[in-house]
């Protein structure tokens, strides 16, 4: 005789299942919006404390600092993760703390030698530059020990969201207490990168004690393969950082502080719509992930696939930015007076045009960052990243030059729409 299906027993499970995913995406919009408001509050309130001149020395170091960046994150923000998303993985401890020990022992030795290379090349920039940059190295210490790729993969962040949230608050009193006059603006990288590097310190040791992982030593024969292993997946984050990032230095070549700060104010608000985004893409990446086990190259179908996790996404960031463009009126006295000012319209204007290359960017995740380099083909993302990037300094100097900030501005966005073109036409 057949025994039925315990139907009771499947509803609790399939309810634990939306409770934890629900939770699990709270936890990472958390993470991302805590990640992103801090620089939207805390960079208006420098610039008007500042200046525009000095406010645009902190925004073209931390330029060159988010290019370090996305050399330190380099593939393991997507190899990490689907190293050990499967149940199996999860389960063996050892495994988990080999993982873990691996990834982080190659970020810190590439943390190194950045930190050696501006040591080195000091003789040939000047002394404050130096030190902004140095001061500057605390965030991406922070990035790596937060791990954020082993939570992402576990599905559990909750943790690590509360202390991000500590973190970030505990920056902005510091901002507010330590930042009274403009000769204070050096303090900005040293604030922002020690309330980074706290709190990823503190998610590190949490890390530790909660998962059992015990650090193993990395034999630099090890890192040199996982280095080799996953080269076209940082040929294109260093690509996304030269197109998402050299706006600010290109700007700052070919027009005035005053664009160059307008210009990276909307910058870090675009980032928040970046941000509420980001956790979706987090969410569906490891399910992208399974749907396409059986998925051996891009393909029609391979397509429909990915565009079924994308399209609730390109939905929930659509109804944010309507509730945030309506909302915005009203909350607008709580921000600071930089936004509220003449200069503040056309901080707003640069966003209006900026936020469509969300939309795009989230695409381009999916479909290529979760897709095409599942399926085989990091060698054409790379190369469509890297034409992309080339693109973008191109049309960003082209029209800088002749339109300053929104120059800059339209180009974020052309760079995502010439990305997705190549990334669509890999699935033709």
């Amino acid at each position: 005789m057949t025994s039925l299906p315990d139907t009771g027993r499947l509803a609790v499970d399939d309810t634990g299942r939306y409770r934890k995913g629900f939770v699990n995406l709270a936890a990472l919009t958390t993470v991302q919006l805590g990640n992103a408001l801090l620089p939207l509050v805390a960079y208006p309130l420098i610039l008007s404390v500042v200046g525009a001149e000095l406010f645009s020395r902190i925004a073209v170091t931390e330029s060159v600092m988010l290019m370090i960046l996305a050399t330190v994150v380099y593939s393991f923000d997507i190899d990490g993760v689907s190293r050990i998303a499967s149940e199996q993985v999860q389960a063996d401890k050892a495994a988990l703390s080999r993982a873990f020990s691996e990834v982080l022992t190659a970020r810190i030795a590439i943390l190194v030698s950045a930190a050696t290379g501006i040591v080195l090349l000091s003789p040939l920039l000047d002394r404050e530059t130096v030190s902004l940059l140095l001061m500057w190295m605390l965030f991406p210490l922070g990035y790596v020990l937060q791990s954020a790729w082993f939570f992402q993969s576990l599905e559990r962040n909750a943790v690590q969201a509360t202390i991000v949230v500590v973190s970030r608050l505990g920056c902005l009193f510091l901002v507010y207490w330590f930042i009274r006059e403009p000769a204070d603006y050096f303090r900005a990288p040293l604030i922002i990168g020690l309330s980074y590097a706290i709190g990823g310190a503190a998610v590190f040791a949490y890390a530790l004690h909660r998962h059992s992982i015990r650090l193993t030593r990395v034999p630099a024969a090890r890192i040199g393969e996982m280095l080799r292993h996953g080269k076209e997946v940082f040929a294109g984050n260093l690509s996304v950082a030269l197109y998402r990032d050299s706006n600010v230095l290109i700007l700052n070549a070919f027009s005035s502080p005053s664009a160059v700060s307008l210009y990276a104010i909307a910058e870090k608000m675009v980032k928040v719509f970046q941000a509420g985004a980001r956790p979706l893409n987090q969410l569906f990446y490891p399910k992208v992930i399974r749907a396409l086990q059986d998925v051996r190259e891009p393909s029609h179908a391979a397509f429909k696939t990915v565009l079924r996790y994308t399209v609730p996404q390109l939905a929930g960031l659509a109804v944010g930015i309507a509730v945030l463009a309506v909302a915005f009126p009203f909350l607008r006295e709580w921000f600071p007076e930089v936004l509220a000012s003449a200069s503040g319209a056309d901080v707003l204007g640069l966003v209006a045009v900026m936020a469509i290359s969300v939309f795009f960017g989230v695409a381009n995740f999916m479909f290529g960052i979760g897709g095409l380099n599942f399926l085989g083909r990091r060698w054409y993302l790379a190369r469509s990243i890297l034409t992309t990037g080339v693109a973008s300094v191109v049309l960003c100097i082209a029209l800088t030059s002749q339109f300053g900030a929104m120059g800059a501005a339209v180009t974020f966005v052309l760079a995502e729409v010439i990305l997705f073109a190549q990334v669509a036409r890999a699935y033709a």
